[in-house]
């Protein structure tokens, strides 16, 4: 959906060419084409920035084994990416501080406040990915997350207060991180702009 919300406007600036063309003056063939060069060029980069600013939001895994077997390991592919956003981090807090609760009593203490203090619209995010092992019980968690600085660390913070259950914890802070690897959707859009670049110096 990101990509073609980016691509509609190739069409409008394809009216607006046509437009530009009608009302040029006589100029040089050579002077046509540097004109539509830069044209084009301007557009690719008005493409790029507004694939990137819809892109903003950071996007991340948000599920809980317990209830969802295909968040896993290794995360079923079907599983989708949930945008980050602070309304929604009180959530993911209470999401976790619930699969705790879940699992046992003395899991309510893993740390996880609904109250939590959560960044503004303007703050980073980051996504985590838990996983604990009690006995023969598993339970892999994924969210949205706050990333770790020097007043708070979300792994930390899990480990410390699991009582040695949590054998493993991460925070990244590229899209679906916390999933299965893969190239993001970003990525790919760059290698596109790269691409189209390149066939524009060629000609």
């Amino acid at each position: 959906r990101r990509l073609s919300n980016c691509f509609i406007t190739l069409p409008l600036f394809s009216v607006q060419c046509r437009l530009c063309r009608s009302q040029l003056v006589p100029i040089s063939h050579s002077s046509l084409l540097s004109l539509a060069a830069m044209w084009v060029q301007a557009a690719v980069l008005a493409v790029f920035a507004l694939c990137f600013h819809q892109g903003d939001a950071l996007k991340c895994h948000q599920c809980n084994s317990l209830t969802d077997p295909k968040c896993g390991d290794p995360i079923d592919s079907s599983v989708g990416l949930t945008e980050c956003t602070p309304d929604f981090m009180k959530d993911a807090s209470q999401m976790f501080k619930s699969a705790a609760d879940s699992i046992s009593g003395a899991l309510g203490k893993l740390g996880f406040d609904a109250n939590i203090e959560v960044p503004d619209a303007n703050a980073a995010f980051a996504c985590v990915k838990a996983v604990r092992q009690d006995g023969d019980k598993k339970g892999v968690i994924r969210a949205c997350s706050i990333p770790s600085n020097s007043k708070f660390d979300m792994c930390a913070k899990l480990k410390a207060e699991s009582g040695g259950v949590v054998t493993f914890c991460e925070t990244c802070t590229s899209d679906g991180c916390n999933g299965a690897s893969g190239v993001s959707p970003n990525s790919l859009l760059a290698l596109l702009v790269v691409a189209v670049t390149a066939l524009l110096v060629r000609l």
